[in-house]
């Protein structure tokens, strides 16, 4: 029966590895008897399953992870303290409780002592220096981009006959990206 269950979360294709991992371990715990929503008043009743898919973000039916106890009210993360739901019906189920004002206020405690540890500075820190300047030097919003320099590189060596998709992986950027700075379209147009 459990191999079943094993075997329906694989073909479900979801990418998230931690997700799959955390499923698997409540499986195997006995947690999970059958892979459908577990909230009690689902936001589609007649039909609990998950789809075929990543389930990114709020994705219709996409498969997530949902403390019954939330962290934040002193619960863990064991798989009896775990369950699955759709992503709409994590977002209906935290709506109310998280507005709270004992919540916020916990909430607010949590994020001023990650501050007061540097974990926010850390994972700043983590980010390779200059990482989105080339896109904003160029008007962009966001992304790492080329700087000027690379963009004559890319260049010169797509002349010399190396492929769009070989620079994209050289310089960490987009196949579009690269295609716009070697052909001068929009922003890498005055780039000489």
């Amino acid at each position: 029966m459990a191999e079943d269950i094993h075997d329906e979360l694989d073909a479900l294709g979801i990418v998230q590895w931690r997700v799959v991992a955390i499923v698997h371990a409540m499986i195997d715990a006995g947690a999970v008897a059958r892979l459908e929503c577990q909230l009690p008043e689902c936001v589609y009743p007649h039909d609990r399953s998950f789809t075929k898919g990543s389930g990114r973000g709020h994705n219709r039916k996409g498969l997530v992870v949902d403390h019954i106890i939330p962290m934040l009210q002193g619960g863990n993360s064991r798989p009896g303290n775990l369950r699955i739901l759709h992503a709409q019906c994590n977002v209906k189920r935290s709506i109310g409780w998280k507005q709270t004002p004992e919540v916020r206020a916990k909430m607010s405690e949590a994020r001023r002592r990650m501050w007061a540890e540097g974990r926010y500075a850390n994972a700043l820190a983590k980010r390779r220096p200059g990482w989105n300047a080339g896109t904003k030097r160029h008007g962009g919003k966001g992304g790492r981009g080329m700087s000027d320099e690379h963009v004559r590189e890319a260049r010169v060596r797509f002349a010399e006959g190396e492929s769009y998709s070989n620079l994209a992986r050289h310089f960490g950027v987009s196949l579009s990206t690269v295609r716009r700075a070697v052909d001068g379209i929009g922003t890498y147009g005055d780039v000489t």
